[in-house]
Order: C-alpha cells, then structure tokens, then sequence
C-alpha cells in the first residue's frame, strides 16, 4: 500500500502497512517531520495536514491505499542566541571551550573563545526525537513500543 505525501521538499510515493496512522508513516520518512508534542495522543492538535484541503490530525487518521497527503514542514530552524551566561574569560586559558545543549526540541552548540569569553560560532539542529513527543515520557514510551 502506498500513500502520496506531498511537502516542501516535492513530491514522494510512500509505502505503509495497513493500521498505521499518517503520523506513523510521516515519521519512518526522513525529511518529514511532523510536530507532536503529545506524542501522538491527538491532544496537543499540532500534526496537522491535509487531505483534498481539509485539515486533519495526522496521528488520528488512518493511512489508506492511495491517498495523497499535503505537509507542511516546520520552519528552517533558527537558534536564538543570548550571551550564554556564567562564561567568564578567564587571563590563563587559552583556546576553545565548548558548550552543548541537548533539549527536548533542538540541539544547540556554541563556540567559545576562552580567554576572552566571546562567543566564537553557534549551530543548531532540531532533536530528531521530537516527532515522538515533546516530553521525555512521551519518548520513553515511544521507546517501549519499540520506535
């Protein structure tokens, strides 16, 4: 069985077996992120897409056999940046330290210069993880069930 997921990034023939919600099988794709907080429980109302325009909860809606879904991707991420506090420069070091931010929704890390305490380079990525919830339960239990 194949579902048609139109997004951003074009247009893709997807298989699924049967039983699965749309969530489910936007989630085995790479490059299709969904955003669900609540990890698929259809409380957060957050996995919208859409069906022949009518909006849907991608969690509560079974995939069928030729069915054509539209996704919208989340914005291109984009990391606030704030003088990260509590880095002192510090007259005997010297080189580079590095801080990394491991949270529920993205993955930051900064880049600093030790004797000054500038701020040197900054990235950032989504946390993968975060298709299956926005808590740390909800990713435990995911992970129980064998995601």
């Amino acid at each position: 069985m194949k579902l048609t997921v139109i997004s951003d990034s074009g247009t893709r023939s997807v298989p699924f077996q049967e039983g699965q919600t749309i969530l489910d099988v936007l989630r085995e794709q790479e490059g299709l992120p969904v955003h669900a907080p609540c990890g698929g429980k259809g409380t957060c109302k957050k996995c919208t897409v859409y069906i022949d325009g009518e909006a849907v909860l991608a969690c509560q809606t079974l995939a069928k056999d030729g069915l054509t879904v539209c996704v919208t991707t989340e914005d291109a991420l984009a990391v606030e940046l704030d003088e990260a506090k509590g880095i002192v420069p510090d007259a005997g070091m010297t080189g580079f330290g590095v801080a990394v931010d491991i949270g529920t929704t993205t993955i930051a890390v900064f880049l600093y210069d030790l004797s000054t305490g500038t701020l040197m380079a900054s990235g950032g990525e989504r946390n993968e993880q975060r298709v299956y919830g926005a808590d740390v339960i909800s990713r435990i239990n995911a992970c129980s069930e064998g995601k």
